[in-house]
């Protein structure tokens, strides 16, 4: 139809340096008057829609015709900023809001964010995302899900085909970086992920800062919505008292979790 001519003829018409699909790389830098340009790549198909840019303003507008077009109907992975290495925008609200108005019935795969242990110094940021909450719960048979960054999921949700789930929200903040990062996930976010049902889900991962002191909710220790599970990491900054309480409950005896690591800030 016309929007996917439209979303072809942008592709087609970004700059070469910006593209490698063919041998699906990633151009590296390239300097323009002394700039850096950064990592541009995308790739486009009726199965797969990968967009790994460094300026939001393109990225925006190839989402925008993305949502209006038929792909929205037949793609089975998404992924949105995975890889960059350009020391770009870290902030993905915007492409949230953007894919939201439009679902994605047959996506299996969604992957969005962007973790980065800028210039290899040892501090961590990750990109910030707002409510995610509606996006999801248009993916409804989203097998694989990977987060880089900060959101808010405002309720728990069911997700009846998820296998896999990856979160990692684990940053430092520095005064000096412009825009930094809002600290962590809230303990109302990281409720409502554990409250969620997942009745497939064979591999969860979650990492957190090791600096907060979240707390686990009781019927995520009831062990009633991991029914599939083999395969349980979750790091981070956690209260006085949980370990104790997780190695006590359901869920360690299901699972046979004899001890946990993480640091405690209040000890």
């Amino acid at each position: 139809n016309s929007t996917n001519e439209k979303f072809k003829k942008l592709i087609n018409n970004l700059p070469l340096n910006w593209i490698d699909i063919e041998n699906n790389n990633y151009v590296g830098f390239k300097n323009k008057d002394g700039n850096k340009l950064g990592y541009y790549a995308f790739e486009v198909n009726e199965k797969d829609a990968n967009f790994c840019f460094a300026s939001g303003d393109i990225l925006h507008k190839l989402l925008n015709i993305l949502v209006k077009s038929a792909y929205c109907e037949s793609i089975e992975t998404l992924s949105i900023g995975r890889f960059n290495e350009s020391h770009g925008s870290y902030d993905y609200e915007e492409s949230v809001k953007i894919l939201e108005t439009n679902s994605f019935p047959n996506l299996k795969n969604f992957s969005i964010g962007f973790f980065d242990e800028l210039y290899n110094g040892g501090m961590n940021f990750a990109g910030k995302m707002g409510d995610i909450t509606k996006l999801l719960e248009q993916m409804p048979k989203l097998e694989r899900l990977e987060i880089d960054g900060y959101f808010e999921l405002k309720k728990a949700l069911t997700f009846l085909n998820l296998k896999d789930l990856n979160i990692l929200s684990d940053s430092d903040t520095a005064s000096w970086f412009e825009g930094s990062m809002p600290y962590d996930i809230s303990q109302q976010t990281l409720d409502n992920i554990l409250l969620s049902k997942f009745p497939k889900l064979i591999k969860f991962e979650i990492g957190l800062d090791d600096e907060s002191s979240f707390t686990f909710h009781q019927e995520f220790l009831d062990a009633k919505n991991l029914p599939s599970l083999k395969i349980l990491n979750i790091e981070g900054g956690f209260a006085i008292g949980e370990e104790k309480k997780l190695l006590e409950s359901s869920l360690a005896e299901v699972y046979q979790i004899r001890g946990i690591v993480s640091k405690n800030v209040n000890s």
